[in-house]
């Protein structure tokens, strides 16, 4: 018997699985941590688009709405609207959320 065969697993066994380490999952918290601290709730949002380009009647739609008065991130988030949404709105240059 060498050496080698006592490291190597007998014949017709099957390998190992690897573990692998679950992914951190960021959290909503996170997101709103960061979007608060870019944003501060006195930050004006402001229209860049004339017309509410989601799909009408939906959820998204009505929640769009909301930025047509042009008040400020606290005032749009206490009328529904979510951090998720200002994000994907200010990605797709939707709007404009400056701080005064």
């Amino acid at each position: 018997m060498s050496i080698i065969s006592l490291f190597r697993p007998p014949e017709g066994t099957p390998p190992k699985k690897e573990r692998k380490e679950p992914a951190v999952k960021r959290t909503q918290t996170n997101r709103r941590t960061n979007f608060a601290s870019l944003y501060p709730d006195s930050a004006r949002v402001t229209m860049l688009i004339s017309h509410n380009p989601k799909q009408p009647n939906s959820g998204a739609w009505t929640r769009f709405e909301g930025y047509k008065n042009g008040a400020t991130v606290k005032e749009v988030m206490e009328g529904g609207v979510t951090y998720s949404d200002l994000a994907h709105d200010l990605g797709r240059r939707f709007i404009l959320v400056t701080d005064q």
